[in-house]
């Protein structure tokens, strides 16, 4: 062979030497034909088959945070008391290369955050708020990376903790002798108020 000529998508890239080194890394996301065509001197060539070269440049994306308390939302300013908080995210990649799953989450000020599992793009994480966890904001990270290392972060959402406020129900009767009761949910803060979220 004389000569090479490099075509990407039909549109001739020049002269190249064998072999060649194709640098894809200022080419944007997806999929690419690339064929060489072979020349000899006479100027007669001949094409190889088209390679399908796809470009993943594309971070997965994070959305949809949440944190939730026996049912409850309790992303900041909610706060969460002693016990099991769920935290939820979604995480989508339109890129080529596959998610790395599952995403990290980490809780600032939790040494533990359990992975639970997946439905559809929603991710699902526990976190226990133990009577040895501080009082405060408790901030929640999400990283995401795929198969080519393109990742991203999110941390703009936290749980509030105060372990020094107690919900409930409360039922008591009337002090006459007919049968009456009443019940009410409440909500009790310590006097005064000390390290609350």
């Amino acid at each position: 062979m004389d000569r090479y000529e490099l075509f990407i998508d039909t549109v001739s890239e020049g002269e190249v030497t064998s072999p060649h080194v194709l640098d894809v890394s200022t080419w944007t996301t997806g999929c690419y034909q690339v064929v060489v065509r072979a020349y000899d001197r006479a100027g007669n060539y001949t094409e190889s088959p088209a390679v399908s070269v796809c470009v993943d440049q594309t971070a997965p994306a994070i959305s949809n945070i949440r944190a939730e308390h026996s049912g409850a939302g309790v992303l900041c300013p909610a706060v969460a008391v002693q016990g099991v908080v769920d935290i939820y995210v979604d995480v989508m990649d339109a890129g080529c290369a596959d998610l790395l799953v599952p995403p990290t989450v980490a809780v600032a000020g939790f040494d533990t955050v359990t992975y639970v599992g997946v439905s559809a793009d929603t991710y699902h994480y526990q976190v226990t708020v133990a009577p040895e966890t501080a009082n405060g904001t408790h901030q929640i990270t999400v990283t995401a990376t795929d198969g080519l290392a393109n990742a991203s972060t999110d941390a703009s959402q936290s749980v509030c903790v105060n372990k020094n406020r107690v919900s409930g129900t409360v039922s008591y009767n009337t002090s006459s002798s007919s049968a009456y009761s009443v019940t009410r949910n409440v909500v009790l803060w310590p006097r005064p108020p000390t390290d609350r979220c």
